[in-house]
């Protein structure tokens, strides 16, 4: 019988202990993946009276959407549901978006007028440089391209791994702003399909309308930006840098009986939370910018369909 996160599993042997420079009778707690540990994290002291409100947006190289309720959910696209996978008695959701940050990193790679090279202080200088511009000429910078962003098939909603990505308003520019442009789409389109994903969790019982962030892309500016305006829900960011570590804590709270349970060290260790909402002055272009994406989503999949046909 599989062992419930966050209850004692074994103790730290005395050789291991050793080598560790730990005490010998450490329990060690039945554990969980990275991003389980990075919902924990960010969850908030709250949760469990707020389940069906609240998504746990988890944002990296890949982008993980993690949901939980006390019933079961057949939710097409997305992964599971898991019953018992973190809490007792509740299931668990998981939707995806592969190659998100990593999307953006190409955009650096491979731009003829991008810095050739991914790296933080490269995306900091892009990331200013486009906010910069949408402080000059308001959100609706880069008005015709638009990124279905796709690039290593669609996990949610589709779960279709072999979909790819489509991009309207290419021209043969090459210059730094069309470099800018292109990071830009590409960040909105992210984010558009986030808000994609959010829908299509409600269309099968959940109510989303609260968004707790983590991850890498947090240390973006303008993806912070983004989820904050674009997204149409609520956002909280935590106070907390690494929520993967502070979740990986409140499994071991929770063993070595600090707390009753997991749901206890999760109400007791929570951080706190800047709440973000939408600004209002960015709505109408986030609004039309999302209808686009959704008619550009659902013309790539007309076009693979016939394209199957060939």
């Amino acid at each position: 019988t599989p062992g419930q996160v966050g209850r004692p599993c074994a103790v730290v042997t005395a050789d291991i202990a050793s080598e560790l420079g730990i005490p010998d009778d450490a329990v060690v707690a039945f554990g969980l993946i990275d991003a389980e540990a990075g919902a924990l994290g960010v969850m908030g002291k709250d949760f469990f009276d707020t389940m069906d409100l609240r998504l746990m947006l988890i944002g990296g190289t890949s982008t993980n959407y993690m949901t939980f309720s006390s019933e079961k959910r057949l939710i097409p696209g997305i992964w599971g549901p898991f019953k018992d996978a973190v809490f007792a008695d509740i299931w668990m959701h998981e939707g995806g978006q592969s190659l998100s940050g990593a999307a953006l990193d190409a955009v650096l790679d491979h731009h003829p007028a991008g810095p050739g090279s991914a790296s933080s202080e490269h995306h900091r200088v892009v990331a200013t440089h486009v906010l910069e511009i949408i402080e000059r000429e308001g959100p609706n910078f880069s008005p015709l391209r638009h990124i279905v962003p796709d690039w290593l098939g669609n996990r949610s909603p589709l779960g279709d791994g072999h979909a790819r990505a489509l991009v309207t308003g290419l021209g043969v520019e090459d210059n730094y702003r069309s470099c800018l442009e292109h990071y830009y789409a590409t960040a909105r389109g992210l984010v558009l399909q986030s808000r994609q994903v959010i829908e299509h969790f409600n269309r099968f019982g959940f109510q989303i309308s609260e968004v707790s962030l983590s991850g890498g892309q947090l240390k973006n500016e303008l993806m912070r930006k983004l989820y904050k305006d674009a997204l149409g829900v609520t956002t909280f960011i935590p106070d907390v840098k690494e929520p993967v570590l502070l979740g990986t804590a409140m499994v071991a709270a929770s063993a070595a009986n600090f707390y009753p349970d997991l749901q206890g060290a999760v109400a007791g260790m929570s951080p706190n939370f800047i709440r973000q909402t939408p600004d209002p002055q960015s709505r109408q272009t986030y609004d039309k910018a999302y209808e686009i994406y959704l008619l550009l989503f659902e013309t790539r999949n007309r076009i693979e369909r016939l394209a199957k046909s060939l």
